[in-house]
């Protein structure tokens, strides 16, 4: 079994303890998922909640395993449920980071659409305005935005929003 002694370990059980409000030195400092009662289901619930990816590193390594129903939902064999899915959450470490994963995908798919979406209605709108000239202004107002991106990144926060007068 693995030592429960890194930093990150112990400063995710104190800050476990912390949230719950329990006093640290009544904690022994040691994997929670090797205690059974309230107090170690609190300290495993909020360990979940803080950094679910440690949590089930930490419940994998006091040997739970997935169930039956999860692992073969998760070869595709049965299908996914919510139970299976939070059983997986659980005790799986690399079901987390893929879940994860799957979510920041799928959120930068919507931020991409919502920006396309955005500089669509922009377009149009300025074609209102602008007529025939929209898109040299809509290339324009891009190239700016990607000026003060990259003076921000350097550093530069100072930006004249009065030259971007396109008129």
């Amino acid at each position: 079994m693995p030592d429960f002694s890194s930093p990150d370990d112990i400063k995710l059980l104190l800050q476990s303890c912390k949230q719950l409000g329990i006093d640290p030195g009544t904690i022994e400092c040691d994997n929670p998922h090797l205690r059974t009662g309230k107090v170690a289901e609190s300290l495993q619930m909020a360990a979940s909640a803080l950094d679910p990816v440690r949590a089930a590193t930490w419940a994998r390594d006091a040997g739970k395993k997935a169930s039956l129903a999860s692992v073969s939902a998760l070869l595709g064999m049965t299908e996914m449920s919510r139970e299976t899915h939070e059983n997986l959450l659980a005790v799986d470490p690399q079901y987390v980071l893929d879940c994860n994963a799957h979510q920041e995908q799928q959120e930068q798919q919507m931020l991409d659409q919502m920006t396309r979406d955005g500089d669509a209605l922009h377009l149009e709108n300025l074609r209102v305005q602008h007529g025939s000239n929209a898109e040299q202004v809509f290339e324009r107002e891009k190239e700016a935005e990607a000026a003060q991106a990259a003076a921000q990144a350097n550093g530069e926060v100072s930006f004249n929003y009065k030259q971007r007068n396109f008129q």
